[in-house]
């Protein structure tokens, strides 16, 4: 996976995942919807036959887009990691 962000202000990114799809691309939106401090997440694939989403991040400007998004990443990879150990 390869991730570009595009600074859009200083409260709004978008960020480019290329070889992902809708799954990860919602699951990381929920996520960052849950932050304190975002205010809009939402994602769009440029073309239904690429595998490229791009995720869009704003916030209210107590924390930054690439911050928010590192932390609903990390936040992610726990949940996930806690779901593992009880399987």
């Amino acid at each position: 996976m390869e991730i570009t962000e595009k600074n859009i202000d200083e409260s709004s990114s978008e960020f480019i995942l290329k070889g992902e799809d809708h799954t990860l691309a919602n699951l990381l939106c929920s996520q960052l919807r849950n932050l304190e401090g975002v205010l809009r997440a939402g994602y769009r694939l440029p073309h239904p036959l690429a595998k490229e989403v791009v995720i869009y991040v704003q916030t209210n400007g107590s924390i930054n887009p690439r911050e928010s998004f590192l932390l609903a990443v990390n936040q992610l990879i726990d949940e996930l990691g806690n779901i593992v150990k009880v399987i």
